[in-house]
């Protein structure tokens, strides 16, 4: 962890790290994971799994997957105020749903860009070394917003399996025209890790960030990545299975 801390020019160790992949049989019964580590430990009781919504069967696309999970994921990250969402604020620490300290995204730069754009969605916007400073202590930015246009639909009791998501549901068309005329955007660290090489690509910047492939934080951060995929294919297994009767 102090190895991504310095390599990724975090301001703390990444203690809960949390990392995402998409499987599918051809574009269909395409499924998204999501796998969290601890101080460099799987905490299985905090996985899950997406049922992805807005591709249609038989069309893969990992992108539009990808931006629909970490949407679906990052929106999960506030707390919902009954009265107003002029006031809001992250969940705590204790909730399965808390702001993780490193995401990493199982692919390359293009994975990454989709990532960024569902993240994007939730008010959730990539940590850059130079977005923190005093006045951002608690990693959350209010930001005004005249439109409020659009509104995000999200059905809170089956998010493990069937969250709500319809290719057909309004789509905001930025950060700030999610949750109101009033609202915070976090920042969270997110990197892609692209299996060919190893590589690690991070925001705003073409070139990987990372000069060895087997030390120690790459070892953790691949542990993560093939941990991510195999959840992935067998939730994928899983809902084949169950679309197929049982075979």
């Amino acid at each position: 962890m102090n190895e991504l801390k310095e390599m990724l020019s975090l301001e703390k160790d990444p203690r809960r790290i949390e990392c995402y992949d998409i499987s599918h049989t051809q574009g269909e019964n395409t499924v998204g994971s999501r796998v969290v580590f601890i101080d460099g430990k799987p905490v299985p009781s905090l996985y899950r799994t997406f049922n992805i919504k807005s591709v249609p069967s038989g069309k893969p696309d990992d992108y539009k997957s990808l931006e629909e999970v970490l949407e679906r994921r990052f929106h999960r990250v506030w707390k919902k105020e009954t009265n107003s969402n002029h006031n809001l604020q992250l969940v705590d620490e204790n909730d399965p749903w808390s702001m993780p300290d490193l995401v990493i995204i199982d692919g390359g730069k293009g994975q990454l860009s989709a990532a960024l754009k569902g993240m994007s969605r939730a008010n959730i916007l990539p940590y850059e070394q130079n977005s923190n400073n005093s006045e951002e202590t608690s990693n959350v930015l209010e930001v005004e917003d005249d439109d409020d246009d659009h509104q995000y639909e999200n059905d809170d009791h089956s998010i493990m399996e069937e969250a709500h998501y319809s290719s057909s549901s309004p789509s905001p068309s930025s950060p700030t025209s999610l949750l109101g005329s009033s609202l915070h955007v976090a920042r969270v660290p997110i990197v892609a890790l692209a299996k060919k090489r190893e590589e690690v690509f991070v925001n705003n910047n073409s070139n990987p960030v990372n000069t060895n492939s087997n030390d120690a934080k790459m070892l953790l951060l691949r542990s993560l990545r093939d941990e991510s995929h195999r959840f992935a294919l067998n939730a994928m297994k899983r809902r084949r299975r169950k679309m197929n009767g049982g075979f």
